[in-house]
């Protein structure tokens, strides 16, 4: 089965450049983490956007 979960929220993350702030909310390493509960729901196929 396919889920797509949708989530909203912010992070703040100390760092000196934009690279490492990316590096340390991507490891969990922020200072303080609010996200809205997520909506999951099942799917039939994957829309990805890049």
């Amino acid at each position: 089965m396919k889920y797509k979960i949708n989530i909203s929220g912010f992070a703040y993350v100390e760092a000196d450049s934009e690279e490492e702030a990316m590096t340390k909310f991507l490891n969990d390493e922020e200072t303080y983490k609010e996200m809205d509960s997520p909506v999951i729901e099942e799917v039939d196929e994957f829309i990805v956007f890049m």
